[in-house]
């Protein structure tokens, strides 16, 4: 049932499997034995797009409830466990899985080794409610109200370049003459045409020199030479061969919150985790 709501949710095997990070031919088999025990068919495969039939449509809203039912028993299973071991799921976009998490991770599994983390990077909003993870990192404020969330601290994004680009294009004196210049963005949706939108620099995609949907990518990059880009400032500090420009600039704020389900954030391991997580993205110093 958990593969057939992401296979109606998602509209393909890919992209459900990715969401419950498992394999397309797990999915497959999942969708292929139901409809086999339920003798009809529940999709339509039109290209690589799964086409719910009616009959999958109208069981829909009963798999939900059967799932609900599902995750609310083990959160209550989680919650009632008092051991601190075990798996502890924690999901967050890149640059934080990229340039926070392995540290923070070192220390974690020091104190407590008994705790084993899986680390879930995406730059998708993971659904807790479904137990994709038990606790999620976000850079944005979330909205369900079955949601602990604790604004930890915020950061501020920095305009960064390598050296060797300053040295074959020369340094922007201000943010207009951005526009002439080489930039770096997303594939997707942008926070930086956000962030330049917001300094009255009326702009689209076609700025970019070169979009890419994967931040390690960006700044290998922007230390290649190939253009300038924005990151996170805890981004730029672990990167010093880099060269931030705009210092007195404030382009966007960037808030940190530490989500938990509040059916499980009594669980000794998920706390643990939980309050380790607050104490060290608030302790994290400049540079």
């Amino acid at each position: 049932m958990r593969s057939f709501i992401a296979v109606i949710d998602e509209g393909s095997l890919q992209a459900a499997a990715r969401r419950l990070h498992t394999s397309q031919q797990t999915i497959g088999r999942h969708l292929a034995l139901l409809e086999s025990q339920l003798n009809g068919l529940l999709f339509v495969r039109t290209g690589r797009q799964l086409v719910p039939t009616q009959a999958a449509l109208d069981m829909a809203s009963h798999a939900r409830t059967m799932e609900g039912g599902a995750h609310a028993i083990e959160r209550l299973f989680i919650a009632s466990d008092e051991r601190v071991a075990g798996i502890v799921r924690i999901t967050t976009c890149q640059n934080v899985g990229n340039y926070l998490m392995p540290h923070f991770l070192t220390k974690l599994r020091l104190l407590w080794p008994e705790i084993t983390i899986e680390l879930i990077v995406t730059n998708c909003v993971t659904n807790l409610a479904r137990r994709e993870a038990d606790i999620a990192i976000r850079l944005v404020q979330p909205q369900q109200d079955s949601l602990i969330a604790k604004r930890i601290r915020n950061f501020e994004a920095g305009c960064y370049v390598s050296k060797d680009y300053l040295n074959r294009h020369g340094e922007p004196k201000d943010i207009s003459d951005l526009l002439s210049h080489n930039l770096i963005g997303f594939e997707y949706s942008d926070p930086i045409l956000r962030m330049l939108k917001a300094k009255q620099l009326s702009i689209d995609k076609d700025i970019f020199c070169f979009r890419v949907n994967d931040v390690t990518v960006q700044m290998q990059a922007v230390r290649a030479g190939l253009g300038i880009c924005f990151f996170p400032q805890f981004v730029g500090w672990s990167n010093q061969d880099l060269q931030q420009l705009f210092t007195q600039t404030s382009f966007v704020t960037l808030p940190v919150w530490l989500v938990v389900h509040n059916g499980i954030h009594t669980s000794p391991k998920i706390r643990i985790v939980y309050d380790f997580l607050a104490q060290e993205i608030a302790n994290i110093k400049e540079g």
